[in-house]
């Protein structure tokens, strides 16, 4: 059984599955947003410390609010909903760490 759209109850949630929604502001990215991979060179250093953006591997770039959003969260993959996606974007990755 497929979660119901929360904007339109008769579609399947996954519809937002690679759709860029910023989970930071909700900017749907039909101006623009910028993908960026994570360069492997940096991964041995980023292992040093306790950091929830370790396993990240792809960035999106919101240009309205100019946070770095993990591409997973940005893009829907494996089915997230926006509302999940906000979820955990405010709970694992934002505020980021000082």
């Amino acid at each position: 059984m497929h979660q119901t759209n929360f904007l339109f109850p008769s579609v399947p949630e996954n519809i937002f599955e690679g759709v860029f929604l910023c989970p930071e502001c909700g900017h749907d990215g039909r101006d623009g947003y910028s993908i960026i991979e994570i360069d492997e060179l940096f991964a041995p250093f980023a292992k040093v410390i306790q950091d929830p953006w370790n396993d990240v591997t792809t960035v999106t770039f919101c240009l309205q609010c100019g946070f770095s959003v993990p591409a997973q969260l940005s893009l829907h993959w494996g089915g997230i909903t926006p509302k999940e996606a906000k979820r955990e974007w405010q709970k694992k990755y934002f505020p980021l760490p000082l």
